[in-house]
């Protein structure tokens, strides 16, 4: 099942790992963390459409922080 993604989610795409810091209706902003503690992270803002794609296409996984309170969302044909 799918649900809408909120702030504190975790996204994993190749390996790498984001922490979603802001929704908006047409954007996610996230931040990725680095292995090497001495380079810092970095942020990204992406289409939330490209990122639902993404997690219907197996390319990107979700990492519910809980799922309390989660609107299902309604996959579009």
């Amino acid at each position: 099942m799918s649900f809408k993604i909120k702030v504190g989610d975790l996204l994993e795409t190749q390996g790498r790992y984001g922490f979603v810091t802001k929704v908006t209706k047409k954007k996610i902003h996230y931040y990725i963390c680095h292995s090497n503690l001495n380079t810092p992270g970095e942020t990204h803002d992406v289409d939330i459409d490209f990122v639902y794609k993404a997690i219907d296409n197996g390319t990107c996984t979700l990492h519910l922080g809980s799922k309390k309170y989660r609107r299902k969302r309604v996959l579009s044909a």
